[in-house]
């Protein structure tokens, strides 16, 4: 739990999630200002995952954390949205994940303050697949 450990600690709340239709639930019932999520899960892929995320909000600012990076890197995660998507490939350091998540929130396409909710999917704060949705406290 080292990554949800790390970002608590830099004021976000984050809600974990194990897959990206736990993540899609989740943010049904309370929509996160970002995805941060592997790519490689059960039930559903973080490419369907932010794909999905996307298709409702454009603007949804997504960090990517994964071991298996696409061959088109970022260009083939951004869906038509430059700018907005963070890739990093594992292992990485808590520092960059903190970086890349500040940056991607403070970004001049968001209409409204941040309010910090992130989810984020995946195998990123384990080994074992999850999903968990971020937010800085408010």
């Amino acid at each position: 739990m080292a990554m949800e450990d790390t970002l608590v600690c830099a004021g976000f709340r984050v809600t974990v999630m194990h897959n990206g239709r736990e993540a899609l639930e989740a943010d049904a019932r309370d929509r996160a200002d970002l995805l941060l999520t592997d790519l490689r899960m059960p039930i559903m892929d973080g490419m369907v995952l932010i794909q999905r995320l996307r298709g409702g909000r454009s603007g949804l600012p997504v960090v990517v954390v994964t071991g298996t990076p696409p061959e088109g890197g970022v260009d083939s995660i951004q869906s038509g949205d430059p700018g907005r998507t963070r890739l990093l490939v594992k292992p990485t350091l808590m520092e960059d994940l903190v970086t890349a998540v500040k940056w991607v929130i403070k970004q001049p396409w968001r209409h409204r303050a941040c309010r910090s909710h992130f989810i984020t999917s995946g195998s990123v704060v384990r080994d074992a697949s999850l999903t968990a949705v971020l937010s800085p406290e408010t």
